[in-house]
């Protein structure tokens, strides 16, 4: 290893220790310094036992284009859902470092992998029985999604709560324990006035209970694919953000009614959901219609 590497590495220790992480936690998360990549790796599994990683760029430097990025591939599941077997109390983040620093502080933790607009109402059953808090970001994206997930999870969980922190202090859950020098404790909710606790309940009509993904017609349903890879569809007409490529502007346009999507970014292709699979997997056709059959089972 050459003395940059081990600069580096010594880096993100520091830096992640700095957030609150702790070495056993480190380990066991299989963080590590992706030098090619000049990014802190993450491993993610998927719920296929595959491995992805999403990545944060080296914090050293301004990212040329987002902070985060992700393996090809990588699709919305939940990041430490086998923790939840078993806990009586979990915290619902947005992000995978979040996640860590609560789970360093002794609590159990879970963030989906495809931030805080996504959240699958099939996880929602995993939390039954268990009193869930969901703490997400301190930004319009986070006061959003959060009462949405919030809702879902409570027509399955015994309790769930929404909490809130003052931006002032951080705009994430990490941000705001390290600047207030607290480790996280479920009395923190209730007893730290920069934090806002509100009590969630069911949504009107609890999530359809169909299978996710349903074929429609001749046709696979190119919204429940998109949605297996983390692509949550808009209203008609509006662009979303393309998992294909790294970017910070909404390229991808989908036409459920013909099951044909189209990315104007940096893919400058489409096509219909077979090819969405072969170029998220980089395989061919006839292994995409296996895994989208697989899918749709």
């Amino acid at each position: 290893m050459i003395m940059q590497d081990a600069q580096s590495v010594d880096f993100v220790m520091d830096y992640l220790r700095g957030r609150g992480l702790t070495d056993e936690v480190i380990k066991e998360a299989g963080l590590k310094w992706e030098q090619y990549g000049h990014a802190i790796a993450i491993p993610v599994e998927m719920d296929d036992g595959r491995i992805r990683h999403k990545y944060r760029a080296d914090p050293r430097v301004p990212p040329v284009r987002s902070k985060y990025f992700c393996d090809q591939g990588l699709s919305a599941t939940l990041y430490c859902k086998k923790d939840l077997d078993g806990a009586v109390l979990a915290v619902v983040t947005e992000g995978e470092f979040d996640t860590l620093r609560i789970k360093s502080d002794g609590t159990t933790a879970v963030s989906g992998t495809t931030g805080a607009s996504s959240w699958q109402h099939t996880w929602s059953p995993l939390f039954t029985g268990k009193v869930v808090v969901v703490w997400y970001d301190s930004d319009a994206a986070g006061y959003a999604g959060a009462p949405k997930a919030a809702e879902s999870i409570a027509h399955y969980a015994k309790e769930v709560w929404v909490a809130h922190h003052d931006a002032e202090y951080g705009k994430d859950i990490t941000e705001f324990l390290t600047r207030t020098n607290q480790r996280f404790t479920p009395e923190l909710l209730r007893s730290d006035p920069r934090i806002t606790l509100v009590r969630a309940r069911p949504s009107e009509k609890k999530p359809a209970e169909r299978k996710v993904f349903e074929s429609t017609g001749e046709k696979p349903n190119i919204e429940a694919v998109l949605q297996h890879y983390g692509v949550a569809l808009q209203r008609k007409g509006v662009k979303m953000m393309c998992p294909m490529h790294d970017g910070n502007s909404p390229a991808l346009s989908v036409d459920t009614e013909k099951g044909l999507w189209k990315c104007f970014g940096g893919c400058d292709t489409g096509g219909d959901a077979y090819s969405f699979v072969m170029k998220m997997e980089d395989c061919d056709f006839k292994e995409a219609k296996k895994i989208i059959e697989t899918l749709l089972r």
